[in-house]
């Protein structure tokens, strides 16, 4: 018995819980929706990247000119994270434009927009050189220049003039205003190196500080103790670990004969495209996903009436009523429609196909691309030719019209099965005009003929018009045939009679079909609108030269006595 398409977890595939499953060891573990979006999950990720970056940019804005300070193997580790995150954000379609700004500064490159702010290294170590001969001590040393810089080498030396000397001379080796500034931070960076620590508490570049943006971003560390890790490759690397588990996962329910439900079928179809944006291979998956899709209409029940009719009107199917129109039953259909000329010659045969062609139709609306569309489209459209539509047709009449007496409907649909129909006319004694003069449609319009005409002598030549509607006098038969019409009438008097002539013309055609319900709520097309043989052989009717329109003539006359 199939049963629907699970996964190696055991969960059904295309459910939340298979997406967790897919998606737990991956960067995208977050990602657990009924109908993931791994577009919407990468640009969370470019803002997450974004954020990253700006947030590494304020850190070395902050440090300015004390950037050159930081390790040289912390930059560059750093600087490499910046372009990782950055080539996130274009994964994303997200904007990042401190990127470049960082990766500039971390190089030391003039094109930094902290570059003015690093002095001449030649200069400083002169000035390095000069301050290490006087009697202050290293912290001293550090805030005389600090206080030089800022105030002014008057403001630092105070009255001592020899300190004014030293100060003076080493700013004269750099004349920008925030040279002895450096020379301080620079002084002090070689003799007690302070933290540059970022907003995050670590130390900016340190792979501390690199793994906190990590975790930020991906919630877990990436990169090893010595290198960074190349983002956008991971992830790419797990889109397609993504779609090679979900082909592995198709290939193993197709084996199995296993089915997917067509609201899976849409949501894998809708996965398999955001992988493709993604850049993920997924080439070959939507066919797989079209082999599995097989459940029609979501309703098991109404398959299983389906199974049930095929195996009805031909036992030797054995299909299995399981609610799954899979190969089996597709197989047993395409049976039954090359079969079809057989059962057109048993009523019993008959019937029962009428109540399977009534069950196909939860085969409409399957999407394009499916096994079983190619059958509805083109089996339904081929090997109902018009002969065998004919014939259908025909038996309609014998075996279900003439059967409850319906005598007028059969021989007008008999007629109209015919390649070029003539006009039918039938006179007075014949049985057609009999039923039609006997009917109560037509009495009620006589009557009234009868009534004008002897209250008003004037009227013997008058002629007129009067309607016959068989549906509201529940004459069935003439309803079935004819429907509804307009009977004319002549009159000719004699002295104590009058002499009226009767001409009843009609169009048989499909546009005055009706509908009738018949048996056990099955319906068939005759002249008529549905009654009860086969709804989907009406529709077929439609085809050209299958039901002709012709004319129907009926004249006939009766007589009003004056003096009775």
């Amino acid at each position: 018995m199939s049963k629907e398409a699970s996964s190696w977890s055991g969960t059904i595939l295309g459910s939340s819980d298979y997406w967790e499953k897919l998606n737990h060891d991956t960067l995208f573990s977050d990602v657990t929706t009924r109908r993931p979006d791994y577009r919407m999950a990468l640009t969370r990720l470019g803002h997450r990247a974004s954020n990253a970056i700006d947030a590494i940019y304020n850190d070395l804005n902050e440090l300015a000119g004390k950037i050159r300070f930081l390790p040289s193997e912390d930059r560059n580790a750093l600087a490499k994270q910046v372009q990782s995150l950055y080539d996130v954000c274009k994964m994303g379609g997200v904007s990042a434009h401190r990127a470049d700004d960082c990766i500039q500064g971390l190089s030391l490159s003039f094109m930094s927009p902290w570059s003015r702010d690093i002095p001449d290294p030649r200069a400083v170590e002169k000035a390095i050189e000069a301050i290490k001969l006087s009697p202050f001590s290293t912290r001293d040393r550090v805030a005389l220049l600090l206080e030089a810089g800022h105030w002014g080498v008057n403001s630092a030396a105070g009255r001592d003039e020899k300190t004014r000397l030293l100060l003076q001379t080493i700013a004269d080796l750099d004349h920008s205003s925030s040279f002895l500034t450096s020379v301080a931070e620079e002084y002090q960076q070689q003799t007690d190196p302070p933290r540059h620590e970022g907003r995050c508490g670590y130390e900016v570049g340190s792979h501390a500080y690199r793994e906190h943006f990590e975790e930020q971003i991906f919630g877990r560390t990436l990169s090893g103790m010595f290198g960074t890790a190349d983002y956008a490759a991971l992830l790419r690397e797990d889109l397609n670990s993504i779609a090679r588990q979900l082909e592995h996962d198709l290939d193993d329910a197709q084996r199995e004969g296993d089915y997917i439900t067509d609201g899976t079928a849409d949501i894998l179809r809708d996965v398999v495209d955001d992988l493709d944006h993604c850049g993920a291979s997924t080439m070959g998956l939507t066919g797989k996903i079209d082999k599995l899709a097989w459940y029609v209409g979501g309703d098991p029940a109404k398959i299983r009436d389906l199974q049930r009719s095929a195996n009805d009107l031909d036992p030797t199917l054995h299909l299995e009523e399981d609610g799954v129109l899979g190969e089996e039953t597709e197989h047993g259909i395409s049976k039954i429609t090359n079969r079809i000329a057989e059962f057109l010659t048993d009523p019993d045969k008959m019937r029962k196909l009428s109540r399977f062609f009534d069950l196909l139709h939860i085969l409409e609306g399957i999407p394009k691309g499916r096994p079983i569309l190619n059958w509805a489209t083109h089996q339904l459209q081929e090997r109902f030719a018009a002969d065998i539509v004919r014939a259908i047709w025909k038996l309609g009449a014998e075996y279900y019209l003439r059967p409850k007496g319906y005598d007028v409907a059969a021989l007008l649909l008999e007629h109209s099965l015919e390649s070029s129909p003539s006009k039918l006319y039938f006179t007075q004694t014949h049985w057609v005009t009999q039923k039609v003069m006997e009917s109560e449609a037509f009495s009620r319009g006589f009557s009234a003929v009868k009534e004008l005409i002897r209250k008003n002598s004037s009227s013997y030549d008058n002629t007129g018009t009067f309607t016959v509607n068989f549906q509201e006098t529940n004459e069935t038969d003439l309803y079935y045939g004819i429907g509804k019409a307009e009977i004319k009438y002549a009159c000719v008097h004699s002295p104590s009679k009058v002499y009226v002539a009767f001409v009843l013309e009609d169009t048989y055609d499909f546009d005055n079909f009706r509908v009738v319900y018949g048996d056990e709520g099955h319906y068939i097309i005759l002249n008529i609108d549905p009654g009860p043989l086969a709804n989907d052989a009406g529709l077929l009717s439609q085809a050209n030269g299958v039901i002709n329109t012709y004319d129907i003539h009926i004249r006939f006359s009766k007589t009003i006595d004056l003096e009775g």
